[in-house]
């Protein structure tokens, strides 16, 4: 991730290949930076089964 820059759609594939939900969080919140369409971010969110864990992801992204 450090050396590439992403999609929102590649940051949701990625976030997909993982089973825990705290493991997706760590990465979307991490790719964040690196993401090239910021603003499509939103698809990212659909990847949690928790209403938690997408809250907090949005409150992540509003502070950057």
């Amino acid at each position: 991730i450090d050396r590439n820059n992403f999609t929102a759609s590649q940051v949701r594939q990625l976030a997909l290949l993982f089973a825990f939900e705290s493991n997706k969080l760590d990465l979307a919140k991490y790719a964040y930076h690196k993401t090239v369409d910021k603003n499509n971010y939103f698809v990212v969110y659909d990847v949690f089964s928790f209403s938690r864990s997408k809250e907090e992801l949005v409150d992540y992204t509003r502070k950057y």
